[in-house]
């Protein structure tokens, strides 16, 4: 067998443009010529062409199943990512469902919290105010004594007087209060 060549080919043609003017245009043709001369046959003809249609199909193949092999590969890639993607998302849904919780929790107890240093605040000034109120009823009861020592006459020592006030004084505590003096009847 012999190598092959395409060679062009022209011949005109004439033709009438827009105007209604002739216009010669030249059409080109391809012949296939043989190197060794023009005899050739279609047997020829007829091999070479399938010769090139075989190498075309098994290109075609190779190319197909590379193709099909990294499409395959990318499916696979995209199915781990998607994976990925998913577990992240319920990661981050668990997160944040965990975040949530803990923050009603802290809210909850910030409340009681809340509560208990309301409550103790007002206790607090309960027993202030009642402190007050018997810190100036003792002081009432001490001016009263020793405005009682200044008028004494003059053979009664503020000594002898002293033992009749303390119990006075004392009477008129609470019991609380007696003990936290150390004061036991």
């Amino acid at each position: 067998m012999g190598t092959w060549s395409i060679i062009p080919s022209s011949s005109s043609l004439v033709t009438l443009n827009r105007r209604g003017k002739k216009v010669q245009k030249k059409k080109r043709n391809y012949s296939i010529v043989s190197k060794l001369g023009n005899s050739h046959s279609s047997m020829d003809f007829w091999r070479k062409a399938r010769s090139i249609a075989e190498d075309a199909t098994k290109s075609s193949q190779e190319l197909t199943k590379d193709a099909a092999k990294r499409s395959q590969e990318l499916t696979i890639g995209s199915s781990k990512i998607s994976d990925i993607v998913s577990e992240t998302a319920k990661r981050f849904k668990d997160i944040a469902s965990e975040a949530s919780k803990r923050s009603q929790e802290i809210t909850i107890g910030s409340s009681k919290l809340s509560d208990i240093l309301s409550e103790t605040a007002k206790r607090l000034k309960e027993i202030t105010a009642e402190k007050s109120k018997r810190a100036y009823q003792i002081k009432t009861q001490v001016i009263k004594r020793a405005d009682q020592i200044k008028s004494l006459p003059e053979g009664i020592t503020p000594s002898s007087l002293l033992a009749r006030t303390v119990p006075a004084v004392e009477s008129q505590l609470d019991d609380k209060e007696k003990s936290s003096r150390g004061l036991v009847l």
